[in-house]
This record gives C-alpha cells, structure tokens and sequence, in this order.
C-alpha cells in the first residue's frame, strides 16, 4: 500500500472538476532519484531552500572530514549518507516547499498505486464539492454531470452496482 497526501493550489479553479484536474498526489515513500541525484532533484523541483540546506551540509561534511583529520574515503561515503537521508525525506520537503507557497493539504488516501489513490480520493471529493455551471442553474443534458436532468434531485450521480461512483453513464 502507498500512502499519498492530496494538496491544492491556493488559486483553484471553482469548477470541481477543473479543481480536480490541478490537485497534486506527494506519495509517502522513498525516492530513488532524489537519492541518486539529490543535488539535481532539489532543483528540478524548485525546492530551493532544501537545495541551499544541501549545499551547507555538503560544506559542513568538507569541514568536518578537515578538522577531523579523516582521509578523502569519507567524503563519498558521507556524502552518500546525505543524498539517502535526501531520498527518504523527498515527499516531506515537497510538502513543505508546497505548504509555503500557499497550498492547501486536502487529506490521504492509500492504495495500490497513484491511479487507485486518485480514484479513491476522487470518488468521495467530488461529490462534496459544489457544481457550477457556466450560464443556466441545472446542468446541461449533455453533460457527464447530469443527474439532475434524470430525476436525482440530491444533484448527485448514481453508484453503478459494484462499480463505485463515476462521472460517465454506466452501460450495462
């Protein structure tokens, strides 16, 4: 199971779907390539003050294997250290830099993978969501949201029988 934190922008859309469309899924789990490359991932993801903390503890580690009188085998060794700590706490910093610029955490959600997580958190969120639409109160009968239109006064769509909520007419 992959747990993911679900994050939205502090200038949403207010349509619920465009809003859905802009949210951001951070899985809570270790990041190879933030590991491997921590330097550039740090970059890569505009997470600036990670990348300046990065570059202050890569001159503390320099420091530190001066004053301590170890030989040049520690620096990699150390290094490689600093870039596995990067790997595991690559979903925090992504937090945190997003927290910063204004963006709200919505919730978790677990699952098998991103589209199950997706899914999941979908089916729920939307439907809390209010509805716009863009000149008329009721949705148009074109529309995947049109429940209404059938009788469903709640303005909610159905649950096909074992299938789950879904924004598309179930055929049968």
């Amino acid at each position: 199971m992959i747990v993911f934190t679900v994050h939205e922008p502090p200038d949403a859309p207010v349509d619920r779907v465009d809003r859905a469309d802009v949210l951001k899924f951070i899985g809570d789990r270790f990041s190879p390539t933030a590991a491997g490359f921590a330097p550039f991932w740090l970059l890569a993801n505009r997470i600036w003050l990670g990348f300046a903390m990065y570059l202050a503890a890569c001159a503390v580690i320099a420091l530190a294997v001066l004053a301590f009188g170890l030989g040049p085998r520690w620096v990699p060794l150390l290094l490689g250290a600093l870039n596995l700590i990067v790997g595991f706490e690559a979903a925090s910093l992504q937090r945190m830099t997003l927290e910063r610029r204004g963006w709200r955490t919505l919730g978790t959600v677990s699952g098998r993978n991103v589209e199950e997580c997706e899914r999941r958190f979908l089916e729920g969120w939307i439907n809390e969501q209010r509805m716009t639409t863009g000149s008329s109160s009721a949705p148009s009968p074109a529309s995947p949201f049109s429940a209404m239109a059938d009788g469903n006064a709640s303005g909610r769509l159905g649950k096909a029988p074992g299938r789950g909520w879904m924004p598309w007419p179930v055929r049968r």
